[in-house]
């Protein structure tokens, strides 16, 4: 393994590996397009929108997801490609990693606790 955090990494399309690995999943043009759409996006969408979100979601997602008129799907869609859009990567895997390093604290308190 190469010492990255990998469930910090599989959220974080836009990035690659520092050690060249793997490359990241989305392009920097793809990214600057997500957040240029999202950036103005009302509450409501039109019907052009809603076919721009739903081909910006799968090429980033890499989905086969057609267009919907429901309410909640289409707002899941937007929050999904905003995590992506704005993922600020150095603050994610601090978080992710601080996450993971109180989890084990507390498994093994756990286990010493029983072990008593």
């Amino acid at each position: 393994m190469c010492g990255c955090f990998m469930p910090a990494k599989a959220s974080l399309k836009a990035e690659a590996c520092p050690l060249k690995k793997w490359p990241a999943l989305i392009t920097p043009e793809d990214l600057q397009e997500l957040r240029d759409f999202l950036g103005p996006l009302e509450k409501f969408i039109s019907r052009e929108q809603n076919l721009k979100l739903t081909e910006l979601y799968n090429r980033t997602y890499h989905a086969n997801e057609s267009p919907s008129n429901c309410e909640s799907c289409v707002r899941n869609m937007i929050e999904n490609l905003k995590k992506v859009a704005y993922a600020d990567s150095g603050a994610y895997v601090w978080k992710e990693t601080e996450r993971v390093h109180e989890s084990l604290a507390t498994e093994k308190k756990d286990t010493e606790r029983l072990q008593e």
